[in-house]
């Protein structure tokens, strides 16, 4: 019990360095600093629903009770109440914690000790274990948030002045897959992902790739834990916006201006591959159909990028990043 409480608060104290992370968007500090945060409340309930799992599967609950102590002089120690006591002699008349009665003399005993507290263990009430896919085929569908940053990694020239730090977005998809149970903790499947919703500026978003699942529990309760590990093939795309060397120049009633240098938008398409590790929890259904809660990170390598409506040549500009991935899925 201390050493989960000690694992539940450096999980806190990890979502609390997450909420620092700033993103070099300035043009979209605003919509990062809102969703990072409903991100780490998001973590903060799987963290909750995890701490839970690891307390039902140990079956026990602890209590405390008060009892007398007496410690024998052969080596054993006997929990219970001292029902009298001779101070003449020392004797002692002792029933244990299961009702059975003794009578000690003086040199039966080394010492006693009254009301003390003892941990008192109980077993928890067996929980009907349901049954488990362990072979054959499974799909599944559901909803992934994707909450996706790739830097630009910008470099300055002649006409393109200044960068706005890259790309970002939180993209909902919906996650469409299908695979086989190999065994019980082994899974291989086909996935894919594209874009229903955004918060954002995401234009485009899509994957698919391979699965592989490894379930790692003991099969004791109805909540499945299991490491997912996923690669992919992504296209994302998005309008950027650089600083260019230009001039606007604005005639008016109250004389000309000219604007230097000028912002331009302009549109990007990148394709990556993606490798993705996280950790899953598998509500078990009695049907053996299953309702799955997924936390994730993905790690993105460019493959090759697009501009489009460029006049200038194209921006000196490298993406790389990566994303952080929440899963709500129901496994039939």
């Amino acid at each position: 019990m201390e050493i989960k409480a000690r694992l539940f608060v450096a999980a806190i104290m990890l979502l609390n360095k997450i909420s620092n992370i700033t993103c070099a968007f300035p043009k979209k500090d605003y919509f990062w600093s809102n969703h990072f945060y409903m991100f780490k409340r998001l973590l903060l309930v799987l963290i909750v629903l995890f701490s839970a799992e690891l307390s039902m599967a140990q079956g026990d609950t602890t209590e405390y009770k008060v009892m007398d102590v007496i410690y024998l002089k052969e080596g054993g120690i006997l929990r219970g109440e001292i029902l009298a006591f001779d101070e003449s002699n020392g004797g002692i008349v002792f029933k244990d914690e299961y009702g059975r009665k003794y009578s000690f003399g003086r040199d039966d005993y080394k010492y006693f000790r009254e009301d003390q507290l003892i941990k008192n263990k109980k077993k928890a009430k067996n929980k009907e274990v349901y049954q488990r896919k362990e072979e054959g085929l499974s799909f599944n569908v559901g909803l992934k948030f994707n909450f996706i940053s790739l830097n630009d990694n910008f470099t300055p020239d002649d006409y393109y002045l200044n960068g706005f730090g890259g790309l970002g977005d939180i993209v909902t998809s919906l996650s469409l897959g299908g695979g086989m149970y190999f065994t019980r903790q082994h899974f291989v499947a086909l996935n894919t992902d594209f874009k229903v919703a955004s918060f954002g500026y995401a234009k485009q978003y899509f994957n698919a790739g391979i699965r592989y699942q490894y379930q790692y529990d003991a099969q004791k309760s109805n909540v499945a834990l299991y490491l997912p590990f996923e690669l992919k093939y992504n296209r994302y795309s998005e309008d950027i916006q650089y600083d260019v060397n230009d001039t606007i120049v604005d005639s008016g009633p109250g004389g000309t201006v000219t604007y230097w240098p000028i912002s331009q938008e302009y549109g990007v398409t990148v394709d990556m591959a993606s490798l993705s590790i996280g950790h899953g929890f598998g509500f078990i259904m009695k049907n053996r159909k299953s309702f799955n809660i997924e936390v994730g990170l993905t790690k993105y390598f460019v493959l090759s990028q697009k501009f489009s409506g460029t006049t200038h040549g194209n921006p000196q500009s490298s993406f790389d990043g990566f994303a952080m991935n929440l899963s709500l899925l129901y496994n039939l």
